[in-house]
C-alpha cells in the first residue's frame, strides 16, 4: 500500500461493512470517533486485536458495553489525548516531532498528501467532502487564487 500498511480501509460504517469485517476481522483500529462506532469496532477486531482511541468526535459515552466479547477476543484498548497533558509535555512532544519529521519532509522522505484543493467559493463542497469521509489526505481551501 502507498501509505506503508499491508492493507487498510477507511470505511463509513454500514451494516455491510460490519459484516465484512466480522468475516475478515482487522488487527488494528485507529479510532478518532469513539462512541458512535464502538459496536462496529468491537465486532470488527480480530482476536488479540488492538484498538487505539485518540478522539471522541462521535461521543464519549457507550451504553451496554459487551465486556464478555472484549475478554473472549483478548482485545487491547489504548487511549490517548493531548488535552489532559501539561503544556510542558505538549511543547516537548512538538519539539521532538518537529526535529524528527521536518528534516524528512525537506529530504522528500515524507510527503504531505493532498486529496483535493477547492477555491474558497467552493467551501461548502469541500466541507461535504470531509463530512462524507471521501478524503484520504488534506482537503485544502485556496484563498486569493483563481483557476
Amino acid at each position: 500500500m502507498q501509505l506503508g500498511a499491508a492493507a487498510g480501509v477507511k470505511p463509513s460504517w454500514t451494516e455491510e461493512t460490519g459484516t465484512r469485517f466480522e468475516v475478515n476481522p482487522v488487527n488494528v483500529i485507529l479510532d478518532p470517533v469513539g462512541a458512535k462506532y464502538w459496536d462496529a469496532n468491537l465486532h470488527s477486531l480480530a482476536t488479540d486485536g488492538r484498538w487505539v482511541v485518540y478522539g471522541s468526535l462521535g461521543g464519549v459515552r457507550v451504553a451496554g458495553v459487551d465486556l464478555g466479547l472484549m475478554l473472549r477476543k483478548r482485545l487491547s484498548i489504548y487511549t490517548t489525548t493531548l488535552r489532559s497533558r501539561s503544556l510542558d509535555y505538549q511543547g516537548a512532544l512538538f519539539t521532538e516531532a518537529f526535529n524528527e519529521i521536518v528534516p524528512k519532509i525537506v529530504q522528500g522522505e515524507f510527503k504531505n498528501r493532498i486529496f483535493e484543493q477547492y477555491n474558497l467559493d467552493a467551501a461548502e463542497e469541500a466541507h461535504t467532502c470531509l463530512k462524507d469521509n471521501r478524503n484520504i489526505g488534506k482537503v485544502v481551501l485556496k484563498v486569493g487564487e483563481s483557476d
